[in-house]
Formats: C-alpha cells, sequence, structure tokens
C-alpha cells in the first residue's frame, strides 16, 4: 500500500500490520471503541481472508527518531472516514530490515526500485 499502481502490480498481503505512536498510546489504550473496531473489523475481513494482525508501538520497530513528521498519505478510497499513511520510505526499509525475511527483502528492493532515496540517507 501506498506506492500507487506500481505497489498493486506488485504483491499482495493478507495481514495489516500497524504502528502506533507511543505519543498516542495512553488515548488509544483508553479508547474502547479502537479495539471494538479492531475486533469488528477482523470479523468482516474473515470471508476474504484478511486480518490486522500487529499492532506495534514506535518504540517496537526501527524507525528513525522523527518517523511521524515523515509519514506519507495512502488513499482510502470508499472510505470517507478512514485516514491511511505509511511511513516514509527508509522508514519502511528499517521496519522489514529488522526481520530479515525473503519476502521483506524483495519488499526493500521494490521500494528501492520505485522511490527516490538519496545515497547519505
Amino acid at each position: 500500500m501506498g506506492f500507487g499502481p506500481a505497489g498493486i502490480q506488485f504483491g499482495k498481503t493478507m495481514d495489516v500490520d500497524a504502528i502506533l505512536p507511543t505519543v498516542e498510546m495512553e488515548r488509544i489504550e483508553a479508547d474502547d471503541q479502537f479495539w471494538k473496531a479492531i475486533e469488528l473489523t477482523n470479523k468482516s475481513l474473515v470471508p476474504d481472508g484478511l486480518y490486522i494482525s500487529h499492532l506495534f508501538t514506535d518504540k517496537q520497530v526501527a524507525l528513525t527518531p522523527d518517523w511521524l513528521s515523515k509519514i506519507v498519505p495512502i488513499e482510502a478510497r470508499g472510505f470517507k472516514n478512514l485516514r491511511l499513511f505509511r511511513p516514509s520510505s527508509v522508514d519502511l526499509v528499517l521496519t522489514k530490515m529488522m526481520r530479515n525475511d525473503r519476502q521483506d527483502i524483495e519488499d526493500i528492493r521494490f521500494i528501492f526500485a520505485h522511490e527516490t532515496v538519496e545515497r547519505a540517507t
């Protein structure tokens, strides 16, 4: 997600990993509607074999210190109350590097092929 038509052509995933900002965790943890929404969303996605599987805080994944100021909006067609973002390409690569998974390595190659990242970065 978040790479336009090239991303659609690259591959698909069956799960969604979310990074929750530590600065928002107190509010998120107290928000019963958020947790109910996750539960209901997963139930509605079951017929398609999809699910929201991992909710990480930004302290649990490798990210640059200012990651939140560099998030990239993702178009959410058909959802007027949903706003989606992905980490910047550099931060996304960092999260994938920490797992050293074959698919994640392919994802990193895709990111570098479709995004301009300064060599110094």
